[in-house]
């Protein structure tokens, strides 16, 4: 019932064979997903316990109709559909679904799985060589599909992965060529560890997606999507993903999402999950603009929301854009939410020359998960063309889904971190959809509230209805005006003065108090203090009524000398001064807001507590090993006790690990410019100083602290930081030295080590058969040459011979005497006057 042959129009999917296997791809991404348990064949899938469906439908004739019939396969019957297919990712494309496909996902979502909604999982795509974007394939720039990217082994961007906004989160896949790739079942009932792309990645989150359905089965399709940005796991993925913090404090990022999908997390969350309350939608739609954007510049549009019926707490926001460009490959778009999230809803495509531009182009982004609607959004347009090229903005609109109330218990309260209203003639945008209305027939707005304390409370009859008065003005009318008065769009050229803290693109830690903490209004004017504590929505509905002084400190001094309370003096306290050490404490389990201040939440208040655990309180009060803290840290170690190993902010005896132990020697000049030697093995390195330091350089005191230093990824341990220093290699990979004159110890894979060994001695054959050749060439042509010298030297002596023989007279013919000579003189003499006297009397 899960598997179909569309091309074939019968219901055995069986793959093709021939001579290079091209229907292999739908078999590896089942494998990924559902392999048996001890198969002994190959790896086990992710959900093995799940059955598994194919349907062939990309060996032949892709049409909508193909498509619309694959995606609405028995959608009672099956749970999840993962697809790793799409528009051409060459970087020049912008293509999605048709109009029955469309329809098929709105189907899916709404009546799949008896009313709980399919679940499509997609892969991202495999353009990023040519430098496309996913928000240009409008399969996984759709709010209806979970979209995965890939990380490489290491937690790198892999060089075929693409970046954009509408990216939910990653999984893991294949990178460089020295990088592993994913294992799975393959034709012919063989095994194979050569799956690549992110048509490896979606697979796997379609399997850990089925484990999380296996854990409860009523989960929503909206509700996976939750469950995935709040267990995501950000921390083992590279910064080269340009990570940001949004508005609710959860790190997002254009190529892997909210992060690494965590099965484990993913499970747990799903078996206490209740259902996310109905999603709403809005709909603003700016005036037309019709603005003009020259080459080499861009343009700034501001819309103001004021009210967004039914949605409070955002999940995906949708920026429709129609614009004509010369060359569509030349534009940028980025959108900022209130909050201060900046995304990139497209960014240039260099092979993109198309001028068709964007039709009502949908640009989708999910890096605004929970932030509140309400405030000024902008949109910037930017045209990087270096010709004559131009562009035009027709008209864009936003299109706002969420919940009006929040989807978890304990979830963070969005803030407003404002975009400053630009000066200008505001006009009123065109609400498309329509909230709820009162017996007046007005539209009632729905405001988020603060109710988040610093301290717990006890419940008394004042505090039931604390926030009551917040919810109004001075004069007793509602805080929040009608939409018609306060939803304003507005089209500027410069941009906005202050976007907010998070438009720099810095790697901040999430906003672990941004939770809508009440402040005087003194502070408002101040953008760091709004960071930590951000004005509500309602701040100006009434008077401060309360505020509270809070104090953080330590009962004892934190170094080995405490203050004299006598002459206020320091002095050592070896009875009460213990040495520092850091502190065990628990990794972030998740991609949600962790306090760094020990802030535990309980409903929508937090508590403070009371301190440490009692082993972390054991482990403080033992020595640490380091001689030297960190001032803005009194738990990071700078300096370590004599043989002792510096890593991470932490002394060791013996390096961790993974790592290896090298020294740092450190010299002081006489204008104190500090110098770093890095000593590796026998070698000491010192970083390169110019003509004047080098003259200026006396030698100082020099100090010695032992560090360790991370081993090359492929090594379990080493010697040094090079592929080649490895000593030890993880379970799966032995050491090979490949060369015979110096060691130098690779790690590989064992399943490859057989190659490599073949290799290594093809390539010493090939030398050694190269050498023979040459030599033997070298012999063949001295030997041809000496033959030919020689037979030409043969021939010249015998004409030589010949002449000397015809003109040389024998000295050892004893014959003839000396007096026949003689007459034989005479006699050529005496013809040849002869002969003269003769010619004479011819010429007379």
């Amino acid at each position: 019932m899960a598997s179909y042959d569309v091309n074939s129009h019968d219901p055995d999917p069986q793959p093709r064979y021939d001579m290079i296997d091209s229907n292999r791809h739908g078999t590896r991404c089942a494998g990924e997903v559902a392999a048996t348990a001890n198969n002994s064949l190959c790896a086990v899938g992710v959900a093995y316990g799940a059955s598994v469906g194919g349907v062939r439908m990309l060996d032949g004739d892709v049409t909508d109709a193909v498509e619309a019939r694959s995606l609405s396969l028995n959608p009672q019957h099956v749970d999840i559909y993962s697809a790793s297919w799409g528009p051409d990712d060459d970087g020049k494309t912008v293509d999605g679904p048709g109009e029955l496909a469309t329809r098929a996902f709105i189907e899916g979502v709404t009546k799949g799985r008896n009313g709980k909604g399919s679940i499509f999982v997609w892969a991202s795509g495999n353009g990023g060589r040519e430098y496309d974007n996913c928000n240009c394939d409008g399969y996984t720039n759709s709010i209806w599909t979970l979209s995965i990217s890939s990380a490489t082994e290491r937690g790198e961007v892999p060089w075929y992965s693409e970046m954009c906004s509408s990216t939910l989160a990653a999984t893991y896949s294949s990178g460089a060529i020295n990088e592993k790739q994913v294992v799975t079942t393959d034709l012919h009932h063989s095994c194979t560890a050569g799956h690549t792309g992110t048509s490896a990645s979606a697979p796997l989150a379609a399997g850990i997606c089925a484990l999380a359905l296996q854990a409860n089965k009523d989960l929503t399709w909206r509700d996976m999507q939750h469950i995935v940005v709040r267990t995501a796991r950000p921390e083992r993925l590279s910064s080269g993903g340009e990570w940001r913090v949004n508005g609710v404090g959860r790190n997002v990022s254009h190529s892997f999402g909210y992060g690494l999908l965590d099965a484990c997390g993913m499970v747990r969350l799903a078996r206490a999950w209740r259902t996310v309350p109905a999603q709403r939608k809005c709909e603003l739609a700016a005036p037309r603009p019709q603005r003009a954007v020259p080459p080499r510049s861009h343009v700034t549009l501001q819309l103001d929301v004021g009210a967004c019926p039914g949605v409070n707490y955002l999940e995906h926001v949708q920026a429709r854009v129609s614009l004509s460009a010369s060359r569509r490959g030349d534009l940028r778009i980025t959108l900022t939410s209130p909050a201060g999230t900046r995304v990139t809803l497209l960014a240039p495509r260099a092979h993109d020359s198309s001028r068709a531009g964007f039709n009502s182009w949908p640009f989708m982004s999910v890096h605004m998960w929970g932030e509140a609607p309400l405030g000024i959004w902008q949109l910037e347009v930017s045209n990087e063309g270096r010709y004559m090229g131009r562009a035009t903005l027709q008209d864009w609109s936003l299109i706002l889904h969420g919940t009006s109330t929040p989807a978890a218990k304990n979830d963070p309260v969005p803030f407003r971190n404002p975009i400053v209203r630009n000066k200008g003639n505001a006009t009123r945008p065109v609400m498309v959809q329509q909230g709820r209305k009162n017996s007046r027939g007005k539209l009632i707005p729905i405001v988020p509230t603060y109710s988040v304390g610093l301290v717990k409370r006890k419940k008394n009859k004042n505090s039931k209805n604390s926030n009551r008065n917040s919810q109004k003005s001075k004069q007793g009318r509602p805080a929040t005006r009608s939409p018609l008065e306060s939803t304003t769009a507005k089209t500027v050229v410069s941009t906005a003065a202050d976007l907010s803290l998070n438009l720099r693109g810095d790697l901040a830690d999430p906003l672990a108090d941004a939770r809508g903490r009440k402040m005087s209004n003194l502070f408002e004017q101040y953008p760091k203090i709004q960071r930590i504590y951000p004005a509500p929505l309602q701040a100006n509905a009434g008077p401060l009524t309360q505020w509270e002084l809070i104090f953080y400190g330590t009962e004892t001094p934190p170094h080995e000398e405490s203050v004299s309370q006598e002459n206020n003096s320091l002095e050592p306290n070896p009875e009460k001064a213990k040495p520092w050490s850091r502190p065990k404490v628990e990794e972030v389990p998740h991609n949600a807001i962790e306090d760094d201040m020990a802030l535990v939440w309980h409903d929508t208040h937090t508590v403070r507590d009371s301190g440490l655990s009692k082993a972390a309180e054991s482990e403080a009060s033992t020595s640490s090993g380091c001689s030297t803290h960190s001032p803005q840290s009194p738990l990071h170690c700078l300096e370590c006790s004599k043989g002792m190993h510096l890593f991470g902010g932490r002394c060791y005896r013996k390096c961790p690990e993974g790592t290896y132990a090298s020294e740092v020697l450190t010299e002081r000049s006489s204008r104190r410019r500090n110098f770093t030697y890095l000593e590796v093995g026998p070698k000491k390195k010192r970083f390169p100083l110019s003509k004047t330091e080098a003259d200026d350089m006396e030698q100082g005191q020099v100090k010695s602290p032992l560090i360790c230093l991370p081993c090359h990824y492929t090594c379990a341990a080493c010697t040094g930081p090079q592929n080649y220093h490895c000593q030890t290699c993880p379970e799966d990979a032995q050491l090979v030295n490949q060369t015979d004159t110096e060691l130098k110890l690779y790690c590989y894979p064992s399943a490859v080590v057989p190659q490599i060994t073949e290799a290594n001695w093809h390539y010493k054959m090939n030398v050694f058969l190269s050498i023979a050749l040459f030599i033997a060439s070298c012999i063949s042509l001295y030997c041809l040459l000496t033959v030919v010298f020689k037979k030409f030297g043969c021939c010249r002596g015998k004409y030589d011979s010949n002449l000397m023989m015809y003109h040389k007279v024998a000295p050892d013919d004893k014959s003839i005497s000396a007096m026949e000579v003689e007459d034989e003189i005479h006699k050529a003499l005496g013809e040849s006057s002869d002969d003269e006297s003769e010619d004479d009397d011819l010429n007379l």
